[in-house]
This record gives structure tokens, sequence and C-alpha cells, in this order.
């Protein structure tokens, strides 16, 4: 059906706009008659797909789209919060997440623990595409293999691992099918969905047109992330929203997931600000100012939401739209991106008209555009826009969120996983940079052969409000590997070279698209084996990090 409509909608879409809208329901009618397939759904196709040009003939055709009808905050208005603490809803889900944590550290070193002495421990996942969306995915499973999954409070992401991390938390699925899906997610074609998540896709779109949001490429670019990342949401899969994971935290099941993003402005050259992305609270640290995560898409001014000419506030941008802001480093290649899609639609021109526009002067000239919470909140918010990258363009490691800006989330234990391309520990660097430029307690770190390790550990023994860093990059020990190989069976990493698979194989970050799953399985495997193998080594440091806090 939607085939034989890509003829009608370039008929529609190259008529003289000077038509009235009457005469062009008329004629769309008309031509529908001639369908042997059922009238009803052929209207709500094609007005599903014209709608992204023309929203009143859409909704007249299809009825107002799934995300506008199903918005529950369409008459919530929101206010811009202030201060320097973390949200509420957080607070909440960290007192809920205690006891979590509580019971797990007790069974790891042995015996009771007061609330006082609980650790604070960090999940840190770095951005690389696909890569790093597999191996967050088997870092997750490594952690909850031996048993230290219950004992972190906060998990962290940008870019890629956001790819896995954000469905885990919205689906709540366990960790082991979690590797499954995540690697049939990458086996998907990326570029090619069907005709009926195309009709999806449209979908979202229209609802942001119908409210008059700007539209970037990172629309296209999210919605296609969405598709394959977000699909065991089945047809509702571009109506999940970040606000949506405050319920599946709030019992203190899960740790609290914070992901990032920098701000996109062109005048900001270098010291971006990085923005939190909670279920519950969208903002920054450094000036203090927050909006809840329902609210994110929507106009302000002075503070408060506005509906301006409308009549209800629009739809939270959805979670797809997030999933491409966060990894918007690696839609640079978007000219392919159209050129694919643009094939499965039929019309280039069309596309060009959906995105609307990609202006910006910053060297990736990809970043998302949201209406500026801050407008008219001081003299120097005067831009009625935002624009969020990428925070992995500045550095691949999201250390902001619990290196002690808000001191409710300061780790006492980090782990960091990084799957960065390039150097091992180049972006550990800049993370320990990061940290002494805005006075942040960070361990030294010896960059000698810390490429060549699957576990590092940095700590001041003197100083025990310096956090304890484990760091675990992408590498493959082959020593280690056949050393213990018949203690891990159910892996197959003879031969594997993340490294070299990572800077020259499949595993590049460019590459969307995993043809091989027995490839994607490696990648995984490869974290998850990394974290079973260095067990020991874990356990000692967290034993070690609970006696630290005990004593001080």
């Amino acid at each position: 059906m939607f085939i034989q409509l890509s003829a009608i909608l370039i008929c529609i879409f190259f008529s003289p706009y000077s038509h009235s809208m009457h005469h062009l329901k008329e004629n769309i009618e008309k031509d529908i008659r001639h369908f042997e397939k059922d009238i009803e759904t052929a209207k709500k196709e094609l007005g599903t797909v014209i709608g992204t040009i023309i929203p009143e003939l859409g909704n007249a055709l299809a009825g107002e789209p799934k995300a506008i009808t199903h918005n529950q905050y369409k008459f919530k208005p929101a206010s811009v919060r202030k201060g320097p603490e973390i949200s509420d809803g957080e607070k909440k889900c960290l007192q809920k997440r205690l006891a979590v944590n509580k019971a797990c550290l007790e069974k790891i070193v042995g015996e009771p623990l007061q609330n006082e002495q609980i650790l604070k421990v960090a999940m840190v996942n770095s951005g690389g595409g696909c890569r790093a969306a597999l191996y967050t995915a088997g870092a997750l499973c490594g952690v909850e293999n031996i048993g230290i999954l219950d004992a972190i409070t906060h998990v962290t992401a940008l870019s890629g691992s956001t790819w896995t991390v954000a469905p885990w938390m919205s689906s709540g699925m366990p960790c082991q099918e979690l590797k499954k899906y995540i690697i049939n997610c990458v086996s998907k074609s990326f570029i090619n969905p069907t005709d009926k998540e195309e009709l999806l896709i449209f979908d979202i779109a229209r609802a942001k047109d119908i409210h008059k949001q700007k539209k970037t490429p990172v629309d296209l670019y999210g919605s296609l992330l969405g598709n394959n990342f977000l699909q065991c949401f089945g047809d509702d899969r571009h109506i999940v929203y970040l606000s949506d994971q405050a319920k599946k935290v709030a019992h203190g099941e899960l740790p609290c997931p914070v992901y990032v993003a920098i701000d996109g402005a062109e005048n900001i050259v270098s010291d971006q600000i990085w923005y939190e992305f909670t279920p519950h609270e969208i903002g920054n640290p450094i000036d203090g100012t927050y909006i809840p995560s329902w609210a994110y898409g929507r106009f302000f001014e002075e503070g408060e939401s506005v509906m301006g000419e409308f009549d209800t506030y629009p739809p939270e941008r959805n979670l797809a739209y997030h999933l491409g802001t966060f990894g918007s480093a690696f839609g640079a290649n978007i000219e392919t991106i159209e050129h694919e899609a643009a094939k499965r639609i039929g019309h280039s021109e069309f596309i060009e008209k959906m995105l609307k526009s990609s202006e910006g002067t910053r060297p990736l000239k990809f970043y998302a555009k949201v209406p500026n919470y801050m407008y008219k909140m001081n003299s120097t918010e005067k831009s009625k826009t935002k624009k969020f990258v990428d925070a992995g363009t500045n550095f691949n490691l999201p250390f902001p969120p619990i290196l002690g800006f808000s001191q409710e989330r300061k780790a006492d234990v980090i782990i960091v996983f990084d799957a960065s391309a390039g150097e091992i520990g180049t972006e550990l660097k800049k993370a320990a940079a990061y940290a002494k430029k805005h006075s942040l307690a960070f361990p030294k770190i010896n960059y000698e052969k810390i490429n060549t390790k699957t576990i590092s550990v940095f700590k001041n023994k003197k100083d025990p409000n310096v956090p304890i860093v484990i760091y675990m990059p992408r590498i493959s020990d082959q020593e280690l590997w056949e050393k213990n190989k018949s203690l891990f069976p159910e892996y197959n990493l003879s031969g594997f070279d993340l490294d070299y698979e990572t800077n020259h194989g499949f595993a590049q970050t460019k590459h969307f698209h995993y043809e091989s799953p027995e490839d994607a399985r490696k990648v995984l495997e490869q974290a998850e084996f990394n974290i079973r193998v260095n067990q020991a080594k874990i356990i000692k440091t967290l034993k070690y990090a609970v006696e630290r806090k005990k004593t001080t």
C-alpha cells in the first residue's frame, strides 16, 4: 500500500500550493477509491506521510498523530528549577536504591554495614557507535555475573552506550535477554526500515510539524536509531519517552541513569557545558537550571512554559530523538542516510522538505535543536533555541555527572568501560584534565602500560575524598584468554583482536550495521570476559573502598 501511495504523494508534493486544501483532499479521496485495499487504511497511511508537509491535511485524512493523542502532559505547565542539588525524584530513587546497594555490599564484605558506610558506585560507559552499544551490553551482563550490579547507584552514558542503556532502562529486560537484543539491533539494517516502520517515523515527524518544532537531520537520524534500538516496543517505539524511565527506577531495582550531551552553540569552542538528561530532569549543574524531562521540547519564557499559539503543549521529545542527540557525532554521514531513505520513499526532495533545515556553522553541522528553556531568564539568554551535540566530541567518557557537581551523586568508586576508538587511555586523560579544571577530586593516573591491561585501578590512599577509578578498556589480551578460556567455554575469543577491529575492521565507529551476528557477539563477549576474569580484583577494590569509608 505504502509504495503505491508514493506516486500520489509526489503529485501532491509538486502540485501548486495555491490549490485549496479542500480541492487537494477531494482529489486524494478520488484517487484512493481506485485502490482495492481498505479505503480507511489508505487514507490513514497517506495522511500520515503528507502530514509532514501539510499537517492540517494530514490530520484531516489520518487524524491526530499518536504522540499528540497520548500526550499526558498536554495541559500541564512546567517551570525552570534553580539549584545545585539533584531532583526530588532522583533523591527518592537513591533512597530506594540504598537498600539494594546495602544488601549487595554486605554480601561482598561478609558483614553488616551502616547506611553511612554504603558506597556510591558509578558505572561510566563510553561512546563508540554500535561497538560501544555492544560493549556496554557486555559490561552490564559482566557486572551482574560477578554479583556487583546491585552495588551500582548510577549508570552514566553518552553516544553509543546510550543506545544500550536507554532501551535497557525503558524496557527493564534482564541482562541476558539484553545481550541477544542488542546483537539483533546492530545486525538489523539501519537505513532500510520496512514500509510499516516508515509510517511510524512519518507519524512522529508529523507531530513535530503540528507544533512547529524545529527540525534538523537529528530528527531523521534519531528516528532511524529508535526504529532499531527501541524495536522491543513494537508500533509504540516512537512514543517511548525519557520521563517514562522514572517509573522503572522508582523502586530502586535499577541504578539511576544519567545521559549527557553538550551545548552545541557555535560560539563555544572550548570547555563546553555538559547537560544531564535523567528520567526526572534535564539541565546542567554549572548554572543550576533544570526542567522536567516531560517538558523538554516546549517553549519557555522567563522560566515558565508557554503554549503560544497552540491550545496544548507539544509532546515531550521522544527517546529516539534523544538517541540521535546523544550519538550525533556519528551522524556525520547523514547524506548517505538521506540518500538511502530517499530511495525507499521515492523522492529526495521529499526528504529535504521533511528535514526542513540543517543550518549551522559547527564543523560537524549536525546537532539537535530545541526551544531554549532559559529564554529571557536573564539578559544573556536571548536565543529562542538551544543546540545540543554528542558529548563525545568533547571527551568520550561521561564522568562529569558523578564527579561532585552534585554531592548526592558524587561517586566513591567509578568503574569505567572504555570502548573509544583511537589510542587507549586518551579519553581518560581528557576526563582527568576536565576534573582538574573544575577542581573536582580525581586520582592520579599512571598511563604507563594502560593500553596493555584489561584492568587498572587508581586511588589516593591518603585522601578518601578522591574517588577510586577502575579502568577497563576494550582490550583483547590473548595471553589472558588462553590461560583462562577453559573456564569460559561459552565464549569464542580465540584470535579476536578488538583493538584492530575497532580501528581498522568491522567494529569501526562508522559501521551502523554488523552483517555478522557472530562479530557483534565477540565485541559484547570481550567486555563480559574482561570483567569476569578480573572478578577478584574488582571485588578486592570494593572491599578496600568499604573499609576506607568505614574509617572516615
